[in-house]
């Protein structure tokens, strides 16, 4: 300890040791996972958001990684109100039109802007190569019931390739399916 509530940890790096806080009440270390530093450091963005769709209708939304060493560490959740499925392709070119989404930042205090460029219901000539096969959900799908929804999510996140456009599609198996997306990033230069 070092006399006041902290434990030195040696450092694996540049720099002077680490204090890490004790909580006084119960004697726990206080920490945050890398993600929520990310949201604290400004680095941390999403776009979220829900549509109505009918049987056979789509909502697709790409995402650009820029051409730099930052990388984009990506989560997402897609539910549906009905049967519903999910590909993830990597690769996608030819994209055109579409609508250019502001990604929000995690941390309403900052400044910091996405890297990634993401764009809602574009038109593509190729998407790629499938990298995610089709979730599918709801009452034909995983969880079968009867006029019962369901979610696909990737709680793993990927490490989306340098220069590289990605394309989620969501495509309705039912008429009136209220689907919810979320995506979620942090973008982050790897050490070293």
């Amino acid at each position: 300890q070092n006399g006041y509530g902290g434990v030195i940890m040696p450092r694996y790096g540049p720099g002077e040791p680490t204090t890490l806080k004790v909580d006084t009440s119960t004697d726990t270390i206080q920490t945050i996972d890398y993600a929520h530093h990310e949201v604290h450091s400004g680095s941390h963005y999403y776009v979220s958001g829900h549509t109505t769709l009918a049987s056979g209708g789509t909502i697709q939304f790409t995402v650009k990684t820029p051409d730099t060493t930052k990388e984009a560490h990506m989560l997402f959740n897609i539910a549906g109100s009905d049967v519903t499925t999910v590909t993830v392709y990597e690769g996608v070119t030819g994209v055109s039109s579409g609508t250019v989404t502001v990604p929000w930042n995690n941390n309403r205090n900052s400044a910091s802007a996405s890297a990634c460029t993401v764009t809602a219901n574009p038109t593509v000539a190729t998407p790629g190569t499938v990298i995610i096969d089709s979730y599918s959900f709801g009452s034909t799908g995983l969880g079968r019931a009867a006029s019962v929804g369901g979610a696909a999510s990737r709680d793993d996140e990927l490490i989306l390739k340098r220069n590289t456009t990605y394309l989620w599609r969501i495509v309705s198996g039912a008429a009136d399916n209220i689907v919810s997306y979320r995506g979620n990033w942090y973008e982050h230069t790897p050490a070293g």
